[in-house]
């Protein structure tokens, strides 16, 4: 009897996350085409949304991706990755720490083109 409450709960717990998931999906597709971003949490607890960068091919995401890796302050790799609700391509993090390897990587792959 106990474990099955604590199934309910955890169930409960992981609806409401799917839920909030998707409220906040809906809020950064209101516009359409326009996809947005958290750009901060204001005060009183409320998103301040900001527009996404949005690229029309995955080179020039991949390419504006590349550029921000090179920077000393870049602390996440960022990738380009193809926006299922507009069509377009966005860079982001994937939470995977930029090594000084990798920076060199990046400054070699241009300087081979």
């Amino acid at each position: 009897m106990g474990s099955g409450f604590f199934t309910n709960f955890a169930d409960t717990k992981t609806d409401n996350m799917v839920t909030m998931m998707k409220k906040i999906r809906k809020q950064q597709h209101e516009i359409k085409g326009k996809c947005k971003t958290v750009a901060y949490i204001d005060v009183d607890g409320t998103k301040v949304m900001r527009p996404k960068k949005a690229f029309e091919t995955d080179k020039e995401a991949i390419e504006a991706a590349r550029r921000a890796n090179l920077k000393p302050t870049q602390i996440h790799k960022l990738v380009a990755y193809k926006c299922p609700e507009c069509g377009k391509w966005h860079i982001g993090r994937n939470f995977t720490k930029l090594t000084e390897k990798d920076r060199e990587h990046y400054r070699n792959v241009k300087a081979s083109k």
